[in-house]
């Protein structure tokens, strides 16, 4: 019986630290009015930075939008990126650095 009650905490455990990291992404907001390169944002989600953060790092590493990867240093880290095409006029980018990940879609 106890190695039951055991596995089934355990498991427990790891439920919630699975719920608790999906948490901790943010949704940030897509800009408003003319932000240049923002402005062709959507979906935006950040985790282990700011929003303001995440814009940032979105605007330094657009080049690696539209089936391109590569590293790129924004906001005092070093982020690797990677693209994926979603169709003609959409691209879904992703980048990670120890800890943090940001991602969105590019949309013209």
């Amino acid at each position: 019986m106890k190695k039951v009650v055991i596995a089934a905490a355990s498991v427990g455990a790891l439920l919630a630290g699975h719920i608790a990291a999906a948490s901790a992404y943010t949704t940030c907001q897509p800009p408003t009015g003319d932000t240049g390169f923002l402005a062709h944002t959507a979906d935006i989600h950040a985790r282990g930075v700011s929003c303001s953060d995440a814009g940032r790092l979105i605007v330094h590493c657009r080049r690696f939008s539209y089936g391109s990867s590569g590293i790129c240093t924004s906001v005092g880290y070093r982020w690797y990126c990677k693209s994926h095409d979603v169709g003609p006029l959409a691209s879904s980018e992703g980048c990670s650095a120890p800890g943090k990940h940001v991602t969105w879609i590019w949309v013209d």
